[in-house]
């Protein structure tokens, strides 16, 4: 499939324009103003990478007539180059390994670098699929089936966390930011420190001050600080979160807040005493 096809309508009747592909994916380009009606352009090629590097341009058995507009048209990642490993999670296999070249290009560029467009087709409940890349130049064309299009549709697990830590690698955990407000109430405090052989926590104007001598110095500054957010989070009835992916988020960075916190959920789920905190920090 060449970087532009002649437009057509439903039954293939050409229309005057055609359709370019760039690196945010297909343009319609008329040549006297707008079209009117359904608009499609036709394809008599699947185009898809080889192993050995090359590009497979196989006939179709007739005349594909693509839809538009497209059902998505979306950013991911994209890796054809040279022999690759062709397992995949995806059951049935995806047509032509495309979705391999994808989790490929997700462990190797780790961010967006091709467009992914994925169209109806006339009188056929299968769909096409076309990868664009970033020079808007067509590297795979070809039928896909309708369960193939959940992966574009939505993120799977790996994509979905490789944003969250991407996000939360550049920023400060978002549950640490309680150590800079006011601190637990007294009441809260003396709940606290039941069972801990220490003073009790004096006076301070935020919640790092007053809760700075209840973790010894013995660890590291980092796990100081989560380690005395998980103390105020408890001392305050911090619940159990209704979605545990804005949990993830919120604390992703701050993995050993997010330990303490996991654990601690688990004496809540299950109606029993948590230990004393403090003392077990001691």
């Amino acid at each position: 499939m060449c970087e532009q096809a002649l437009l057509c309508d439903s039954r293939g009747v050409p229309l005057p324009g055609v359709v370019r592909w760039t690196p945010d994916g297909p343009v319609v380009v008329p040549e006297d103003g707008p079209i009117s009606g359904e608009v499609y352009y036709s394809v008599e090629d699947e185009l898809f990478p080889a192993e050995t590097g090359t590009t497979l341009r196989i006939p179709t058995k007739r005349r594909v007539l693509v839809k538009f507009p497209p059902l998505v048209v979306r950013r991911l990642p994209y890796c054809s180059g040279g022999e690759i490993d062709t397992t995949e999670d995806l059951y049935p296999r995806s047509t032509h390994s495309w979705y391999v070249r994808y989790r490929i290009g997700l462990r190797v560029t780790g961010g967006p670098d091709h467009t992914y467009v994925l169209q109806e087709v006339h009188d056929d409940e299968r769909l096409w699929l076309t990868v664009v890349d970033h020079e808007g130049r067509v590297v795979e064309s070809h039928w896909v089936h309708p369960f193939e299009a959940g992966p574009l549709l939505l993120d799977d697990d790996s994509t979905a966390l490789l944003k969250m830590f991407s996000v939360s690698q550049m920023s400060r955990p978002e549950l640490l930011g309680v150590l800079d407000g006011p601190p637990p109430p007294r009441s809260a405090m003396v709940r606290l420190m039941e069972g801990a052989d220490i003073p009790m926590a004096g006076a301070g104007d935020d919640a790092r001050s007053v809760l700075t001598p209840l973790v010894p110095t013995s660890f590291t500054p980092r796990q100081r600080e989560e380690m005395m957010a998980f103390l105020y989070l408890v001392a305050t009835g911090h619940t159990v979160p209704d979605d545990p992916l804005v949990f993830l988020q919120r604390c992703f960075n701050a993995p050993y807040l997010r330990g303490l916190l996991l654990r601690h959920y688990r004496f809540v789920l299950s109606g029993r005493r948590p230990p004393s905190y403090v003392s077990v920090f001691h």
